[in-house]
């Protein structure tokens, strides 16, 4: 059943949204910290499976919760089919980021004085889901002050071009991607979903990284969103599918699907408990690969997998 609480009408040209699913702490924390932010005026939009995802805590006005659809892509295309055309940026945060205070409003002085850009992503300056590690809130938070001090490095550039975004944290520019949705075909976690939107949203202008727009990431394991063996399918059966999108080319699809195969290969053969999840992953590496090499393999096919083993995923590579 779809339900969708009656949105807060107001003249704010931000949007925020948050796809969430069993993790109503995190989703919780993150909008705590986003009504602490030094934020223009905004609307916010937590878009969940169903109620039990939602955290039990007073939601602010500005936001409208929305429920019935299940997995990322499902769940932000369900929110920007509820933004008005007031708005003009539209900010998306995975339930576990921790934006500074200043993200949005760094975010905004980029894209305002760079017309040719339409979408952009932040600098993370810690990320549980890259080093398989899941920091705590106070963690993310400290990290965040510190990226306050001066750089001891001028190697990097305040604003960048990139081909890329980074789903846990980015902008788009809502006149110009408006009809752009996430690929549905791509279930669940909707492992790459970030990568094929920002090809598509390429060819509608230039897409930046901005330093100054910083986020933390905690890499939360808790949601329990798929399956460690449909996690592994996924790792196989997402980038042929992009490929055959041409989201991607070769050289970045086989990098996509060797890069993660390899590595739980390699820890698969370590005799210790601890790994046992990545034999779960290889299994299911090795079905999708089987699949592709009949002409059958698509990410939906991940649904029909059954596997007891259903214990909460880290869903990193």
């Amino acid at each position: 059943m779809n339900i969708a609480y009656e949105m807060r009408t107001t003249m704010a040209s931000i949007a925020v949204v948050i796809a969430t699913a069993g993790r109503p702490g995190a989703a919780r924390d993150i909008i705590t910290t986003l009504e602490d932010s030094r934020i223009p005026d905004f609307i916010g939009f937590l878009s969940a499976p169903d109620d039990s995802d939602v955290p039990d805590m007073p939601i602010p006005e500005k936001w409208t919760v929305c429920t019935g659809a299940r997995g990322a892509s499902s769940q932000r295309n369900k929110a920007l089919d509820m933004i008005p055309e007031t708005v003009s940026y539209v900010f998306f945060f995975d339930d576990d980021s921790v934006p500074r205070h200043d993200y949005i409003s760094s975010m905004l002085d980029v894209l305002g004085s760079t017309p040719e850009a339409v979408a952009a992503t932040g600098r993370v300056v810690l990320d549980g889901a890259a080093v398989g590690t899941e920091f705590t809130l106070e963690q993310c938070e400290r990290a965040l002050v510190e990226s306050l001090l001066p750089p001891t490095s001028v190697t990097s550039r305040p604003v960048a071009l990139t081909d890329s975004l980074y789903g846990c944290n980015f902008c788009i520019r809502w006149k110009a991607t408006h009809d752009l949705r996430f690929d549905e075909d791509l279930p669940l976690y909707s492992w790459l979903e970030d990568l094929d939107y920002a090809k598509r949203a390429l060819s509608r202008g230039q897409l930046l990284r901005v330093d100054s727009a910083v986020t933390a990431h905690r890499g939360s394991s808790t949601g329990g969103r798929t399956s460690h063996r449909r996690f592994g399918y996924s790792q196989i059966a997402n980038p042929l599918h992009l490929r055959k999108k041409r989201s991607l080319t070769v050289a970045q699809t086989a990098r996509e699907m060797m890069r993660p195969s390899l590595k739980n290969l390699a820890l698969a053969l370590v005799p210790s408990a601890r790994f046992a999840s990545r034999r779960s992953r290889l299994a299911g590496n090795l079905l999708a690969a089987g699949h592709a090499m009949v002409g059958r393999a698509h990410p939906s096919k991940m649904l029909n997998i059954k596997d007891g083993d259903i214990r909460d995923v880290e869903l990193r590579s």
